[in-house]
């Protein structure tokens, strides 16, 4: 086994002892949530995939319990996904992490954000535009689980999402 490897899993291991009963009964909903989100994904599902994008109205203060509440149930879905026989990459993570918070009645959305680092020259840009992608959660504005230094990295997508009528 590569030392990194192992370094990672003697962490993985590390933050397993640390987590409460609570956090182990997200790590279990986020395993199961994680598989049938990334199964439509790859089967291309694009009118769910888009649905996942839509806000619901509900109250937008959050206090200090539920930010730390919310932070915990990222992490715990983060593990989930480390020990997850599919590959999930931050856009399932972020949506079963949504659907958790949604379903404990946070108003969690779903943030899509883009970053184009610049380009040497103009020929470059158009051969080779190198496009960074990341999916997060936000609740009532604020940041769930992730840096705000790396999130302040990615312009958020704005434009409302359309499903072309050729893929459905």
């Amino acid at each position: 086994m590569p030392d990194a490897l192992l370094a990672e899993n003697m962490m993985i291991l590390q933050v397993f002892q640390r987590l409460k009963v609570g956090q182990w009964l997200w790590v279990i909903e986020a395993y199961w949530r994680l598989w049938p989100i990334v199964l439509r994904i790859k089967v291309k599902q694009q009118r769910w995939l888009l649905s996942q994008f839509n806000s619901v109205d509900r109250a937008d203060t959050m206090n200090c319990s539920q930010y730390r509440k919310a932070n915990d149930m990222h992490e715990s879905v983060r593990i989930a996904a480390r020990l997850h026989f599919m590959p999930s990459e931050c856009l399932p993570r972020s949506i079963a992490l949504r659907q958790m918070l949604r379903a404990r009645g946070y108003d969690a959305e779903l943030i899509l954000g883009v970053v184009i680092p610049e380009q040497t020259n103009q020929i470059d840009a158009i051969t080779n535009p190198l496009i960074s992608s990341h999916a997060w959660v936000e609740v009532a504005g604020l940041v769930v689980g992730e840096a705000k230094s790396e999130i302040d990295n990615f312009n958020k997508i704005t434009v409302p999402l359309r499903i072309d009528k050729q893929e459905s």
